[in-house]
């Protein structure tokens, strides 16, 4: 089975002492910015079929208007990984327009985009 990610965004990321973790400000829709600024965002990967061995794990945060920032390291997997999590923790964004951030994982070279959000700067729209 190829490795596949998928990504929870949110606001911050915690584990409890029996090992469970609590996503806190989960982002169901789009993250909507009143004007444009600084933000922190969380982010909970989830993978499946990491097979065992040593991997080269890389992680990319794409926003509008910025460089990505990116994160890199080995990884060692004892047996195959049916299902495994990554948590990063308050990246910080400067977004200064609408558009979309991205979660780009690259396991041994083979990239994927796991997780997608829309970032929507100004006031929210008139209720009908």
């Amino acid at each position: 089975m190829k490795p596949s990610f998928q990504t929870v965004f949110c606001d911050d990321i915690r584990q409890e002492d029996n090992g469970k973790f609590l996503l806190i400000g989960a982002y169901a829709g789009d993250i909507r910015l009143p004007q444009p600024g600084q933000i922190k965002i969380s982010f909970w990967i989830r993978s499946t079929g990491i097979p065992a061995g040593e991997h080269q794990l890389r992680i990319e945060f794409s926003a509008p208007g910025q460089p990505p920032p990116a994160y890199e390291t080995k990884i060692s997997v004892d047996k195959s990984v049916d299902i495994g999590t990554f948590s990063v923790v308050g990246v910080p964004f400067e977004i200064k327009k609408t558009g979309e951030l991205s979660v780009i994982v690259e396991l041994d070279g083979d990239r994927e985009i796991a997780g997608r959000m829309d970032v929507v700067v100004g006031p929210p729209p008139d209720p009908e």
